[in-house]
């Protein structure tokens, strides 16, 4: 076999521009992986809430890889009546990503030629599509796992702010339970971000299974945002329920206490596709400043005297709080913002559950020393791209093992 790996990736979505903590996370490993010499033939999709990618979208993610295969997310009736027939073999979030006809001869063709030695389905969402590729390609499958995805989905059933919302989330949640569990049991490895979720699958009996951390490289500081200070940064996206739900929270309990016992704070709301609702909190709420679609959360990152994450529902691994971390700059956040993450990293946070509590938590991080600053850079390592190297490796040598068997 060739030193240099053939990887075909099967994305969940299109990972540019990196907007939400699951494209950040594709879009990393993605260059990581360019950075360590893997060729990569990658396949996604879109949906109709961001509509097609741009030339110019497009172009930046041609840079990383040798060939990008992008399909729409269709929500036309028709396309709905189909996911409703393939109801309980297949959630609507995987039969939305099956491909048939025409799109999928010409993708497998065109996947033919690539000559994968593995496959890397890196979301659970396009299992149908890579799991049919691996199988007629003769290639092993791996899946990198972002959440327990029917946890994450009845949260956001919960606390979707529509019916309508909430209608399209529980519609998601039938039969992924026993289809996720049985999807994860048949691939040949599984890389999961987070190491509660991991114990979470050893528990339910998937052995071929182990931790991969999110990346995060941390740019050289740019001077974007120079000259503009807020006493506390929050950054992520403005949209999902439970992101929404976690701000609105911030803004009508949390921060109120603090001005309370502070008096002028500044507070800035960062993130993308902000709703009506956080537009709203914002403009009503005194020293809170909204900043919709940051083109990158860096420089507002080292804007702050303290990060927060607030957050309040969810799965995997908080991606904002990884990144708030590598800024030397104190971070509040929550049980939930925490989870996922080895107790040497917990360690070097702020955590508080209660309102009371976390506006107590920022009020300290205000006046006093950032929590563990001297390990910070040791354990921050495994944010690295030695983990993801590990991976590549495993990959390599499970494209071996086929090899030899297919011989």
């Amino acid at each position: 076999m060739s030193t240099i790996l053939h990887l075909l990736v099967v994305a969940s979505e299109f990972p540019f521009p990196p907007v939400s903590g699951g494209r950040t996370d594709i879009w990393r490993r993605l260059c990581g992986l360019r950075s360590l010499g893997v060729r990569i033939f990658l396949v996604c999709w879109h949906t109709g809430a961001h509509g097609p990618p741009s030339r110019e979208h497009l172009e930046a993610v041609r840079a990383v890889v040798e060939e990008v295969h992008v399909f729409p997310v269709s929500s036309r009736p028709g396309a709905l009546l189909l996911r409703f027939l393939a109801l309980p073999a297949y959630p609507s979030p995987v039969s939305a990503r099956m491909l048939a006809g025409e799109k999928w001869a010409t993708l497998l063709r065109a996947a033919a030629s690539f000559a994968p030695q593995a496959v890397l389905l890196d979301g659970l969402f396009g299992y149908a599509t890579a799991s049919r590729l691996a199988r007629m390609l003769g290639a092993p499958l791996s899946l990198r796992s972002h959440n327990i995805e029917h946890r994450y989905l009845a949260d956001q059933a919960r606390f979707a702010g529509s019916l309508r919302e909430r209608f399209i989330l529980l519609f998601s949640t039938i039969g992924m339970r026993r289809f996720e569990s049985r999807a994860l049991r048949r691939c040949s490895w599984v890389y999961d971000i987070s190491s509660s979720d991991l114990e979470h699958w050893r528990r339910q009996g998937i052995s071929r299974i182990s931790w991969l951390p999110p990346m995060v490289q941390v740019p050289d500081a740019d001077d974007r945002v120079a000259g503009r200070t807020f006493d506390i940064v929050f950054l992520g996206n403005l949209h999902t329920p439970n992101n929404v739900m976690s701000v609105r929270w911030l803004l009508t309990d949390i921060f109120p206490r603090i001005r309370a016992r502070l008096g002028e704070v500044s507070l800035c709301v960062a993130g993308s596709d902000p709703t009506a609702e956080i537009a709203q909190l914002c403009r009503a709420a005194p020293g809170v400043e909204l900043m919709a679609d940051p083109a990158t959360p860096w420089p507002l990152y080292r804007a702050a005297r303290v990060l927060v994450n607030p957050a309040t529902s969810g799965s995997g691994v908080q991606i904002k709080t990884v990144e708030m971390l590598h800024c030397q700059i104190p971070v509040v956040t929550t049980s939930v913002g925490a989870q996922g993450l080895p107790g040497d990293v917990k360690a070097l946070l702020s955590i508080a559950d209660a309102a009371a509590d976390l506006s107590e938590a920022v009020v300290a991080a205000l006046a006093g020393p950032i929590p563990g600053a001297g390990g910070r850079v040791d354990a921050l390592r495994i944010f690295g791209i030695e983990q993801l190297r590990h991976m590549v490796r495993r990959l390599s040598a499970g494209a071996d093992d086929a090899r030899q068997g297919h011989d």
